[in-house]
């Protein structure tokens, strides 16, 4: 196996295009599958992707930047950011220290913490390589012929103030989540000015939930009636860690309504 250490990000899509290479951050991914056919690693560490910018309109975050990295510098911006809320509990503290956010999007498990929020954010990735340009993440992370060939050399999110709310449903401390549910919110008085939803861990494995969002938005919180609540009897759940998918589907209700609950200010 071939090591590659580029010092310019102009000489990755070349890499990037050999058979068999692929990018290596902070390689948790990568030790999780079989190495079979990977014919080299292209090591990120001495390119400028471990940087954080936090300007009016946007938060941008670069894809070497660690969970722990992320939550220190987003902390400093709002320490109510739902990226703080999501990414401090993620995983075990040295695979925070560990973790990378563009290797976290790239890949996508399933238990992913991070992904939900950033859909939730109405997130870009900009990439280079074979799919050089800007795209929405659920763009990015739906479609698998963005990501061959191609590396994520920017996250970039709007600096905007949310009421958030973030949950990842657990057995133990450190347990992989069955499922995540993140909801933004914004009021103006005690009507829902604009609202955001994702799950995570669904059938399909993440769901937007724009039926709810419309059925919710515009209304007053303290006339929402989580029976009239539309979709939420689309959201459906495969078994997994023996958990019934009735029972799930059950829990996640029983969260998105204490999380509509939070948000809207009780």
């Amino acid at each position: 196996m071939t090591w590659y250490k580029p010092k310019q990000i102009e000489e990755v899509p070349l890499l990037l295009d050999r058979e068999g290479v692929k990018p290596h951050g902070g390689g948790t991914w990568i030790l999780r599958g079989s190495l079979k056919n990977t014919r080299g690693l292209i090591d990120l560490g001495h390119l400028p992707l471990g940087f954080f910018r936090a300007g009016k309109s946007y938060i941008e975050i670069g894809p070497c930047l660690t969970y722990a990295e992320t939550v220190h510098k987003i902390e400093q911006v709002d320490r109510g950011h739902v990226l703080v809320k999501a990414l401090r509990h993620a995983a075990s503290t040295p695979l925070r220290n560990r973790i990378t956010v563009g290797g976290t999007i790239s890949a996508f498990p399933a238990w992913s913490d991070l992904v939900g929020p950033l859909m939730a954010l109405d997130t870009e990735v900009s990439l280079i390589g074979r799919n050089e340009g800007t795209y929405p993440v659920e763009e990015y992370v739906g479609t698998s012929s963005l990501r061959k060939n191609s590396l994520i050399t920017s996250v970039r999110i709007r600096n905007e103030k949310w009421i958030s709310f973030y949950h990842r449903e657990i057995r133990t401390r450190f347990d992989y989540p069955a499922f995540t549910v993140t909801i933004l919110m914004k009021k103006a008085g005690q009507t829902v000015k604009d609202i955001r939803a994702v799950v995570v861990g669904s059938s399909g494995k993440y769901r937007r939930l724009d039926r709810t969002e419309e059925s919710i938005r515009g209304h007053r919180t303290d006339d929402l009636i989580m029976e009239e609540i539309a979709g939420l009897d689309e959201i459906r759940f495969t078994r997994k860690k023996g958990l019934d998918p009735d029972y799930t589907g059950h829990l996640f209700r029983v969260v998105l309504e204490r999380g509509l609950e939070s948000a809207a200010g009780g």
